[in-house]
């Protein structure tokens, strides 16, 4: 009950935001060779990395105690001797075997259609000096086919005397128009024909409500996994082909905003698709005014503050984890201190919300004071015709922290529901349950992001195999699913103790009739199941209002 259903749907974008800035981080880095980091490459070895539509790189590997001067110089000698062109060069330190590695962005192989390409033997020559074998390795784009049968080490070619020639699969330049537009409609046309057969059925109103939300839910979470698998098995490579293919020689930079736009996009179009099946049955059955063109306006703004929000965030996130692992630590807190003191005031100005009028205004006012709760304004959200009742306190300072009340609650609440609805949420205020959650949502961060640097060495083996679209993957996979678990369990208990004390000061009784009137106005079903509850950080309704009705006569406020 502490957060209405409107207020969630702002209050999931920004965790969301947050992956999405993760991503963004992550996906500064290369995402095109099948070989991994190369750290484990010896000194005296050279590695060519051909990236059609892209940068291409040559890495050139020096024993430990050269000096980061002098294998620059050596480098640059090469290039210069060479007449090439040098966008990018970095020296750094290899976290596999002991050496020193520099990286400069060169060409490297010449596009000869849209998928194919040719590395001349000439480019090999080049950097053979560098090369204590004489070797060099050509590392490929991701599903890329050799023509010939080329000497291989550890997935890339031994370049020889001869040119090499690859073509990349047919559907990597397909697979991005699929994702914007066969994924969106194929997910309009099955959850559309779910939600009509919800309104045809003949079983109960509420039962019929919670399986058209499970289903939405469900769609938009595998929707959204859909979208980032397929971007990272492929989808990122094939906007930069048609990149390259559009605006040959654009920079590095604009190859990542295009793919992060593209990427973004493509989730507003799953959500747009989603809404458009889902509002018209959810007014249906649960008899309410709101229109499909106001939902689809709000989803848009919202994605807009999430893409802007995730872009920035993700930039400077991606600068920093280059520049220093502990220092990107400190920056994961630092907007996560940011988003909870600051995200109250978002809130309040995404969903255009107003004072409270009078005399709700004045008599919640004087009962949150009489809970010795402060809080800077009282908010009531506009539900549009969406009928939606609830209410909702949000923030970790008194000075920045809103109590959010729904208009429909206003109309349908009796006052003595609303004060033991107001009574929960002063609970949560009282309890610092925000700022619990708060920490209960960056521990895992940190633990992820502290454990992975404990680990750097075990990881940088680990790397050597695994690509970055698989480590772009396990972090879509492992940190949704470590967050919705702790923060689902440890919302399930903060929902308990707000009810303990809204028992104390306004009577269990009052309480659960209160919940009793939301469950009724809102079609919610009452006994839903442990999933459920944890993906809603709430426990059920069914066993709160058991659990209320059955507490000890104690926990009824004295008369007076």
């Amino acid at each position: 009950m502490s957060t209405p259903r409107r207020a969630r749907r702002r209050a999931t974008p920004t965790s969301l935001a947050l992956l999405v800035a993760l991503t963004v981080a992550l996906m500064t880095g290369s995402t095109g060779p099948a070989a991994a980091s190369h750290d484990d490459y010896g000194p005296g070895e050279v590695i060519l990395r051909d990236e059609p539509g892209s940068r291409d790189r040559v890495s050139v590997v020096f024993p430990e105690d050269t000096p980061h001067e002098d294998a620059e110089a050596r480098v640059r000698d090469v290039a210069e001797a060479n007449g090439l062109e040098v966008a990018d060069l970095d020296v750094v330190d290899n976290s596999g075997p002991d050496t020193v590695r520099v990286q400069v962005t060169t060409p490297v192989g010449t596009a000869t259609s849209l998928l194919g390409a040719t590395v001349p033997a000439s480019v090999a020559q080049q950097w053979a000096g560098l090369s204590e074998s004489g070797e060099v390795h050509l590392s490929l784009p991701r599903w890329s086919t050799v023509d010939g049968d080329p000497k291989r080490h550890d997935g890339d070619v031994v370049m020889g005397g001869e040119a090499i020639s690859y073509r990349q699969a047919w559907w990597i330049p397909v697979l991005p128009a699929l994702l914007l537009v066969v994924l969106p409609v194929v997910i309009h046309l099955l959850l559309r024909g779910y939600a009509r057969r919800q309104v045809a059925s003949e079983e109960e109103r509420d039962v019929r409500v919670h399986r058209l939300r499970v289903a939405t839910s469900a769609t938009l979470l595998g929707g959204m996994l859909l979208l980032v698998a397929g971007s990272l098995l492929g989808g990122q490579d094939g906007v930069t082909l048609l990149l390259a293919a559009v605006a040959p020689g654009a920079p590095g930079w604009l190859a990542i905003a295009v793919r992060f736009s593209l990427l973004l996009l493509a989730l507003v179009l799953v959500v747009l698709a989603v809404l458009l099946a889902v509002v018209p049955a959810d007014r249906e059955l649960r008899r309410t005014e709101q229109s499909t063109g106001g939902a689809v306006r709000e989803a848009v703004r919202a994605f807009l503050v999430i893409g802007v929000l995730g872009g920035v965030v993700g930039g400077i996130g991606g600068a920093v984890m280059v520049w220093d692992t502990w220092a990107y630590l400190a920056f994961l807190v630092v907007v996560m201190v940011v988003v909870a003191v600051l995200g109250p005031m978002l809130i309040s100005r995404m969903m255009r919300t107003r004072k409270l009028p009078e005399p709700h205004r004045s008599r919640l006012r004087e009962q949150l004071e009489a809970h010795d709760v402060r809080v800077r304004d009282l908010r009531m959200i506009d539900t549009r015709g969406g009928k939606v009742v609830n209410a909702a306190i949000s923030g970790v300072l008194p000075q920045l922290r809103y109590v959010f009340v729904t208009d429909h609650a206003l109309e349908v609440l009796s006052e003595e529901d609303l004060e033991a609805v107001l009574a929960h949420e002063a609970g949560h205020g009282k309890g610092h349950h925000l700022l619990i959650k708060a920490g209960a949502a960056l521990l895992p961060l940190l633990l992820i992001v502290g454990g992975g640097w404990a680990a750097r060495e075990q990881l940088g083996r680990l790397l050597e195999t695994v690509p970055l679209w698989g480590v772009l993957a396990a972090v879509w996979l492992v940190v949704p699913v470590l967050l919705i678990t702790v923060q689902g369990v440890v919302g399930i208990a903060l929902e308990k103790r707000a009810d303990d004390y809204a028992a104390r000061t306004v009577g269990a009784e009052r309480l659960a009739s209160a919940l009793d009137a939301l469950a009724e106005a809102n079609v919610a079903k009452r006994r839903t199941g442990w999933l459920w509850n944890l993906l809603q950080q709430h426990p059920g309704l069914e066993g709160r209002i058991a659990r209320l009705r059955s507490a000890p006569r104690s926990e009824e406020p004295a008369d007076g």
